[in-house]
């Protein structure tokens, strides 16, 4: 009779231990999540390595931006890793950091959620590279525009002789228009010229 009740007992016992999880017999997962350090593109984390690495498997980080809109995933099998660095982060954006723990049959152990913001840029790197760009390009053109004058005076001095003698010529041929001929052969220039000489 006592033989029986040893032996339904172990069987109960075995079968109460094949339906429980591994995490309720003390397997402990990766957690207490913290921030190391950041910048504007990056975030770096730290955590407390799983105790039972006869149980936890690998890690597991997700990183979610504000939207709840996946960025980054992580898989980890060093289970003895305990800090990693995030990269190609937007500046000034709150991030959402999940680490799960799994065991070698993919069941989850436990997790731990960290949520930080990345670094704003008050100097704003972006813009001040684009106007010092923009300022450069502004800056050679007027350089080549000086260049092309102070090395070519004498073209600039013909074209402002030309457009002196255009002017010229044009007052001339108003002054024509505006007065009448003395005679039909001789013009009031060449009277001038006339009295000119006669003096």
């Amino acid at each position: 009779m006592m033989k029986t009740y040893v032996s339904t007992c172990s069987c109960a016992v075995v079968f109460i231990l094949l339906l429980t999880p591994r995490s309720a017999f003390g397997a402990t997962y990766a957690s207490d999540l913290t921030l190391l350090s950041k910048t504007t593109t990056s975030l770096s984390i730290s955590w407390t390595v799983a105790s039972d690495n006869t149980t936890a498997d690998y890690y597991i980080i997700t990183v979610d931006d504000s939207s709840n809109a996946r960025v980054q995933t992580v898989n980890i099998t060093d289970l003895t890793l305990n800090n990693f660095m995030f990269t190609s982060l937007e500046q000034a954006k709150a991030y959402t950091f999940t680490l799960t723990t799994y065991d070698s049959d993919n069941a989850e152990i436990g997790s731990d959620t960290l949520r930080v913001s990345t670094v704003y840029d008050t100097w704003n790197t972006k813009a001040i590279i684009a106007m010092a760009i923009a300022g450069f390009i502004v800056l050679s053109l007027l350089g080549a525009k000086v260049i092309a004058t102070c090395w070519n005076p004498d073209k600039s001095q013909e074209k402002w002789k030309k457009e002196v003698l255009v002017v010229k010529q044009r007052e001339k041929e108003e002054k024509r228009r505006r007065k009448p001929a003395v005679s039909n052969d001789t013009t009031e220039e060449d009277l001038d010229d006339n009295s000119n000489l006669q003096i």
